[in-house]
């Protein structure tokens, strides 16, 4: 896991760790907080420990990664993601970008913004960025370099990225967040700044953490069944170890869920 400083990736833990210990099964976990250095020796300790299988984030991962998993001829699960050759539970998050986008045109904005996490070694992040950027370009709007702010994850960030969209010569009417603990915070701040949400400033996020559904208003944003993903991960790789058949890539459902963030710019 890149990080369990996030509810997100919190969720599809508890998912995967009911599911594994019902069927007699431990649960090794370990976090890296996106430095590939630091992964590839946590790898390289999980595989010491004789597993029976192995379950990544992401595909974006340094090539020794690869060769170690082949080396050890371990099985190997990617998730968030797909991958060209290794089976793998994702979400398309491309389609995560087009359903903020699509959304936020269909409403009237033009002048819009993101904030997200480092897109350094972070292919979801990345992935978004380009289903909402392209979206906009063929709708004949474009998103300036610099109307795209990075962020740590957090409330502070999504403070603090809405706080540099702001400074721009034209401030967007539309905000799209990486992630439901950005696109909170970016609502705290706006509150802040005395700024009416959404009637000065929309905001869409992305997990459908069940924060978004208690604050006021409630947050806009694409639905990932994260809780799900840990159980259909945990499921797939005992199949898969029972079996010995090779399990088939997937994508799992998304969909956009409107509240109370999003209007028509004024």
């Amino acid at each position: 896991m890149p990080t369990m400083d996030n509810a997100i990736f919190a969720r599809a833990v508890q998912g995967m760790q009911t599911t594994l210990a019902n069927e007699g099964y431990q649960l090794l976990l370990a976090t890296h907080e996106y430095n590939p250095s630091a992964e590839l020796e946590l790898i390289r300790a999980l595989l010491g420990q004789a597993i029976d299988g192995l379950v990544l984030v992401g595909a974006d991962h340094p090539p020794q990664v690869w060769e170690m998993v082949r080396a050890h001829d371990v099985r190997l699960l990617v998730t968030w993601a797909k991958h060209p050759t290794h089976p793998s539970l994702a979400f398309d998050n491309y389609r995560v970008g087009q359903l903020a986008a699509d959304h936020l045109l269909q409403l009237g904005h033009r002048h819009m913004g993101v904030i997200s996490g480092f897109f350094r070694h972070n292919d979801r992040a990345r992935a978004r960025l380009a289903g909402f950027r392209e979206t906009l370009c063929k709708a004949g709007c474009v998103l300036p370099d610099g109307n795209v702010v990075e962020q740590p994850f957090g409330f502070e960030g999504g403070r603090s990225g809405l706080n540099q969209l702001l400074q721009l010569k034209t401030p967007p009417s539309a905000v799209f967040c990486g992630n439901d603990v950005l696109s909170v915070g970016c609502l705290f701040e706006a509150q802040a700044l005395g700024l009416d949400v959404p009637g000065q400033l929309s905001i869409v996020g992305c997990d459908n953490l069940p924060l978004t559904a208690q604050v006021n208003p409630g947050v806009t944003t694409v639905l990932l069944p994260t809780f799900e993903l840990g159980q259909r991960a945990a499921t797939t790789m005992l199949q898969w170890i029972r079996t010995s058949e090779l399990p088939e890539s997937e994508f799992l459902p998304i969909e956009l869920i409107v509240r109370g963030t999003t209007a028509a710019p004024r």
